[in-house]
């Protein structure tokens, strides 16, 4: 089974949110061609879905952690593999905060396999923790660092992350951008940094995580 991934972003020149029946019909929809379902970073309803025997549940956990460590009990019970969208209000920046990064790995300690955490502005870094990998996202960050063209930069990246289960989950990371209405692959030098730089964010984020322990 595959399940794709795209951290939306929506500049405000144009207000483009993307849903997944729009990135299918997008300039990359060859990207989705083997894709079982599309998920975006501003889902709201948690569902379930199977394919050749894997049962995926996707909750949309909120800020009540007490809640979302219920319904992902819940749903690891009865599903092979459980992903939770966490769109928490209050990460900004390239790291996530402490608090943050604590909620997200108390819901992987509880039965999630994979955390997105407000990844609706596209993803700044990943962590490892416990068999899963938690996706941490740019949250209300306007800019990239100093200077107009970097904030647009920010705005514009994405990325579609293809996630594929069977016994158990593999990932690969593909840079977009947002080119007017349009979502575009990033390709040559410009898809390399962009994957280059997740490696750097996470690597800084384990980093801190092991000086702080």
């Amino acid at each position: 089974m595959r399940v794709s991934i795209w951290s939306n972003v929506f500049p405000e020149q144009s207000g483009a949110l993307f849903s997944g029946e729009q990135i299918k019909k997008s300039a990359c929809h060859e990207v989705f061609a083997n894709s079982d379902y599309v998920l975006t970073g501003t889902d709201e309803k948690s569902v379930a879905f199977e394919n050749d025997g894997v049962r995926v549940a996707f909750i949309v956990a909120e800020d009540n952690l007490c809640r979302a460590v219920q319904e992902i009990c819940v749903a690891k019970a009865q599903n092979d593999f459980v992903i939770v969208n966490y769109p928490c209000s209050v990460t900004k920046g390239i790291y996530p905060p402490a608090q943050i990064r604590q909620v997200c790995r108390t819901m992987v300690r509880n039965g999630a396999d994979v955390v997105l955490c407000r990844i609706d502005h596209g993803i700044s870094s990943y962590e490892l923790f416990r068999n899963a990998t938690i996706l941490y996202g740019y949250g209300e960050q306007k800019t990239g660092g100093k200077g107009e063209k970097k904030g647009k930069l920010c705005q514009e990246m994405g990325m579609i992350v293809h996630l594929d289960i069977s016994d158990r989950i593999e990932f690969q990371f593909i840079p977009t951008k947002i080119a007017k209405t349009q979502i575009e692959l990033l390709k040559g030098k410009e898809r390399q940094k962009s994957l280059e730089q997740l490696v750097i964010n996470s690597e800084k984020l384990k980093r801190s995580s092991e000086q702080n322990n």
